[in-house]
């Protein structure tokens, strides 16, 4: 073989070297893409929804406790605290208690989710005959929200008390 051949053979070794290079980084550069996009899209995923309270939507009860509204630490007020909100859910009147005006509100989707019903003294007796009637409706609510510390075995948590003071803000779908 002459020089001239061994040269050109030797460059094309090189060219097909660096053709199969940038295979590689086309390839590298498809899954940083497809991570950075990935990312992207789990991070938009879990942000918190912020919940218009002057709408004349009622919020299901699972919806109202993730939002950003009520997302806050202890001894720190949410934002939701202090607002007129409007929630639908289902009662259990098993754990009711007539006697201190209370009962838990249910999501109706999952019941893990709940938020405390205080009512005013002079409605105790006519929301809970109401509620005995609604039996497996689903409900709906209107009242103000107040918030308290809620400590627990190695942190606190921050819940919500929904109090009622008018017998027409308890109303079934």
């Amino acid at each position: 073989m002459r020089k001239n051949e061994i040269q050109s053979i030797y460059w094309i070794a090189q060219i097909f070297n660096l053709y199969n290079n940038l295979k590689h980084i086309k390839i590298m550069k498809r899954i940083i893409a497809y991570i950075v996009l990935s990312s992207i899209v789990l991070l938009s995923s879990c942000k918190k929804e912020t919940l218009d309270f002057t709408s004349d939507k009622y919020f299901d009860v699972e919806q109202f406790l993730k939002s950003s509204n009520c997302d806050t630490d202890c001894q720190k007020a949410a934002s939701c605290e202090g607002k007129i909100v409007k929630l639908r859910g289902k009662v259990n009147l098993d754990n009711a208690v007539k006697e201190q005006g209370e009962f838990w509100l249910n999501d109706v989707e999952n019941e893990k989710y709940q938020i405390n019903v205080k009512l005013d003294p002079s409605i105790v007796d006519i929301v809970f005959y109401k509620l005995d009637d609604f039996k497996d409706e689903v409900v709906r609510v209107e009242g103000e929200i107040e918030g308290f510390d809620a400590p627990t075995n190695v942190s606190c948590d921050r819940k919500f008390i929904l109090k009622i003071d008018d017998e027409k803000k308890v109303t079934s779908e």
